[in-house]
């Protein structure tokens, strides 16, 4: 018996292989073999959005058609065939394309589904055991996501043009570039309010220091302190005597194991690695086995995983949670795989290289971190009275806090201090305070500390993507994709400064103001979130992939006729594109021209212009000009003129008797080009 056995990536046939053993032949798609047309939408809106997919002609590597063809051989020469892409939607959606294009229907051979989120002996033999069908719920939700990305891409992009070269509108993409767009617009308008502490500072028995209490002072609502004279009479303070000492004590718990987008956001932070780089070195290390599928959004680690974390903390010494330890998970997390983790905590290094070796490392740290005990503090608290009032007509003393903690029992920061997630996170380091008691008195220096409130900050790769993850925009097989997709020079709706921040550019503020002038739906965050939660629900079996594209298609219909008027936007879907010159024949019988935005040109009514194959014309008020007129073609620029409402005199015309004559043409209010003589002279 011979089996074929179908993965994603060349990566990893070695070593399937290897767990497989004789009778298993193992061969790679290279990732997805078809998708919809890159010259047409590809989607018949009125046959229930019916997809038409194409081979992949990719420009690099090896040919979909020669890796169809080779897979197509294989298949006929086994016995059955296993499907093993990746355990997501994305690799359902490849494994279903495959059973079409590779005809596996036709071959009347026994073909099976596998799923496995570790690339190892035990994880491939329990995949094996299981195999079973293709999850098509799954295949439809990654489908529908497919076509609502093409049918907003395809019928909004057109409508940018005028912008200039290379504008397009997503449904992902867009909402993130807003949020750039928006933060910057935060910025650039940001008032900074001035403020003011005062630092108590003590020398003895070591250098420790009292912050001035201002709340019993404040207007209600307020947080900060604005009055500077009355700081600086407090600075006064000489000497400060101990009212009270109060301890306690506190536990902070191991962060959770990484998740893809924290992932992202810690090897930012710690390593300096962009999200798509991060995911590129993720796939690497999950292809050699040594970590556990890299794209999820679920917190918590397997039986399998809490018991191999546990047995290296017990072979260790390692001060283990009494119970393991649980994350509750997002309201939008699919929670299909486990969180991020070494396939054997007994591995403490691994990968090829430097970058690899770190992103394990930080992997590893993590994960075994997450099922150690608290670490736990003690806590003091000194509220002291100053020798100076408080000049707000009353006479009592200024009041100052002193708070200060030190580790007990370190527990799981043992192995780690954690890498904050947040890059912006800004936390003064807890001060240790000496022993001491109510009537203690200490001479102190007054300090008034003169502050600004800041401006909140660029995002940077990686907090986009905690933000696109907390808003529910994408999922996490798409975080990179998103952020890599804002900075290409293609698009260049942002770019990276010397800060590892995100910065709009003229063209991200311009496709935002744009969009959101024209009032689409798909530029609202909430609307994105409610859209990934129909696909959930499509992914669930629980609503229909025509159901979901119908509201979608309603909405997004409503608003593109709001645009334009009366145009038609229906089955021959003759707004998608520029590349075509020919007319379709849409559902009314009549022929309608594909149009080209006209770049940087406006008619005189403010509409975008747009060229077909027979005239210029306006997108809003209807006005045209012919290509031909009384016998004399007609340039662009004359017909820019006639749209902008200037008056163009225009010689050799010809009457219909054959006569030349010249006339200065114009558009009338009705939008019609009309004949004027009196002023030619």
């Amino acid at each position: 018996m011979s089996h074929l056995f179908i993965v994603e990536s060349p990566g990893k046939t070695k070593k399937i292989a290897g767990f497989l053993g004789s009778g298993f032949t193992v061969k790679a798609s290279f990732g997805h073999v078809r998708d919809l047309p890159p010259k047409d939408m590809g989607v018949d809106v009125e046959s229930g959005f019916k997809p038409t997919y194409v081979v992949i002609d990719n420009k690099t590597g090896k040919s979909k058609r020669v890796i169809i063809a080779e897979l197509k051989a294989e298949a006929a020469k086994a016995d059955s065939i296993y499907l093993a892409t990746d355990d997501d939607r994305e690799g359902e959606s490849i494994a279903w394309h495959l059973f079409v294009a590779l005809g596996l229907k036709r071959l009347g051979k026994p073909v099976y589904r596998v799923r496995f989120n570790a690339i190892t002996r035990p994880a491939i033999q329990k995949a094996m055991g299981a195999a079973g069908n293709l999850n098509i719920p799954l295949v439809s939700a990654q489908e529908c996501r497919r076509v609502l990305d093409r049918l907003v891409g395809w019928m909004v992009s057109p409508k940018l043009r005028h912008l200039g070269k290379g504008f397009s509108a997503g449904r992902v993409q867009s909402p993130a570039v807003r949020l750039v767009v928006d933060r910057e617009r935060e910025i650039r308008n940001f008032q900074p309010v001035a403020h003011y502490t005062v630092e108590a500072h003590m020398q003895l028995p070591f250098p420790w220091k009292a912050l001035w209490d201002h709340a019993p002072y404040r207007e209600k609502g307020q947080t900060l302190w604005l009055d500077k004279a009355v700081a600086e009479a407090v600075a006064k303070v000489t000497r400060l005597t101990v009212l009270s000492v109060v301890k306690s004590q506190r536990e902070r718990r191991p962060p959770p194991p990484f998740i893809t987008s924290t992932l992202q956001q810690a090897a930012s932070v710690a390593l300096r690695l962009s999200p798509e780089r991060t995911m590129a070195i993720a796939q690497k290390l999950y292809e050699q086995g040594l970590i556990t599928y890299m794209r999820t959004d679920n917190p918590n680690l397997s039986d399998e995983g809490l018991q191999d974390i546990a047995a290296y903390l017990s072979a260790n010494n390692l001060p283990a949670a009494v119970r393991p330890n649980i994350w509750k998970s997002k309201e939008s997390a699919q929670g299909a795989h486990e969180a991020i983790r070494p396939t054997h905590a007994a591995e403490r290094s691994g990968g090829e290289n430097s970058e690899e070796q770190a992103l394990y490392k930080l992997i590893w740290q993590r994960a075994v971190a997450s099922q150690m005990a608290n670490a736990q503090f003690d806590v003091t608290e000194v509220r002291l009275e100053g020798n100076v009032p408080v000049p707000l007509g009353e006479t009592k003393p200024a009041l100052f806090v002193a708070k200060g903690e030190t580790i007990t029992a370190k527990g799981w920061m043992v192995l780690t201090e954690a890498h904050e997630d947040n890059e912006n996170k800004q936390e003064e380091p807890a001060q240790p305070l000496p022993a001491v008691e109510q009537g203690d008195a200490f001479v102190c220096v007054g300090l008034c500390i003169a502050k600004q409130t800041t401006p909140p900050a660029r995002y940077t790769e990686a907090s986009l993507v905690k933000k696109l993850e907390e808003l529910g925009i994408g999922r996490p097989s798409s975080y990179a994709t998103i952020v890599g997709n804002l900075k290409s020079p293609i698009r260049n709706y942002v770019i990276i400064n010397a800060k590892r921040q995100l910065e709009p550019t003229e063209r991200g503020f311009a496709v935002v103001d744009e969009l959101v002038g024209k009032k689409f739906s798909f530029l609202e965050y909430n609307y994105t979130r409610h859209l990934e939660i129909g696909l959930d629900q499509v992914a669930a079996g629980e609503k229909t992939y025509q159901a979901l594209l119908g509201e979608v298609w309603e909405v997004l219909k409503t608003e593109l006729e709001r645009m334009t008027g009366t145009r038609q936007y229906g089955s021959a879907m003759t707004e998608g594109g520029s590349q075509g010159k020919t007319p379709h024949q849409s559902g009314d019988g009549k022929a309608h021209f594909k149009l080209e935005a006209v770049a940087e040109a406006r008619c005189r009514c403010g509409g975008s212009i747009e060229k077909s194959p027979k005239a210029w014309s306006c997108a809003d008020c209807k006005a045209i000009v012919w290509n031909t007129i009384a016998g004399k073609p007609i340039d662009a620029k004359t017909a820019l003129a006639l749209l902008a409402g200037e008056r163009v005199k225009v010689d050799g015309l010809q009457s219909k008797a054959g006569k030349p004559f010249s006339a200065t043409l114009f558009i009338d209010d009705e939008g019609k080009v009309k004949f004027g003589f009196q002023d030619n002279g």
